[in-house]
């Protein structure tokens, strides 16, 4: 019994003497780590601080740097159009509209560091230069837009004069043709005529569209290819048509033939 409390005694001191040894080194080796963490991850957070403060500083330099390189790009943009021309001008200036459009977003971007006076003179000064670019960009686009109608279609196609001239001679002969004959459906005949003439016409009408402004149409060289096609093919048709008509004017002449070659028989 008496070995069984002793026992428990020593061990009680042995509990009591490890529990102040440790203590004794947690105030020693834990107290200053953790002091240690905490002034670490304190400078960690003021690096960081600094280092995006850094980067803020940077960016807006950046922007600056951008807005002077636009500057000089707008001033060279206008002496572009005259002199090289409308279609350099276009490259560039759609160039320069890019370039304000990412000063724009910067801008907003930083706009709580570089203040509202400064993003207000931004804004407004790529708003302004933005619309008169589009401006002249559309004014271009109108005068690039040939305007066929007061022009004649050998004018615009060139390639199509000789098809043309032959396709309106032998219209007209064929309109003599017909109101000449003695056909019981001459009117008939030439309605059919008038009829194939507004669908060559449709037909031509598009082509010169087209071969005026291809850029403004879906598939336009296929589609002036099958439209040059179908023109030659009228041409050849009118040609037939002319052939049979001028065959009726021939019936005589067969007869005639036939009895001048009776007559020799006999």
């Amino acid at each position: 019994m008496f070995m069984k409390s002793g026992n428990g005694f020593l061990k009680g001191c042995l509990y009591f003497w490890g529990g102040l040894i440790l203590l004794g080194l947690l105030a020693e080796y834990a107290v200053p780590l953790a002091i240690c963490s905490l002034i670490g991850i304190g400078a960690y957070v003021l690096y960081r601080r600094r280092s995006n403060n850094r980067s803020v500083e940077d960016q807006i330099e950046l922007l600056k740097a951008r807005i002077r390189q636009a500057d000089k790009d707008i001033q060279q943009l206008e002496e572009t159009l005259s002199e090289k021309g409308p279609a350099v001008y276009k490259s560039r200036a759609n160039q320069v509209l890019l370039e304000l459009s990412e000063i724009h977003q910067d801008a907003n971007q930083f706009k709580s560091y570089i203040g509202d006076s400064v993003y207000s003179r931004i804004d407004k000064k790529v708003r302004s230069v933005r619309a008169t670019i589009n401006v002249q960009l559309e004014r271009l686009e109108r005068d690039s837009q040939i305007n066929i109608e007061n022009m004649e279609p050998e004018e615009v196609a060139p390639e199509l004069a000789q098809i043309l001239a032959n396709i309106a001679r032998d219209h007209q002969e064929i309109i003599n043709k017909i109101e000449a004959s003695d056909f019981g459906n001459k009117e008939e005949l030439a309605a059919i005529h008038n009829l194939k003439m507004e669908k060559f016409q449709t037909v031509l009408e598009g082509y010169l569209k087209i071969k005026a402004n291809p850029k403004n149409y879906n598939r336009s060289g296929e589609r002036l290819e099958q439209a040059r096609v179908a023109i030659e093919q009228f041409d050849l048709e009118l040609d037939q048509v002319l052939r049979e008509l001028n065959e009726t004017d021939m019936r005589d002449f067969d007869i005639s033939l036939r009895i001048l070659g009776k007559d020799r028989k006999e």
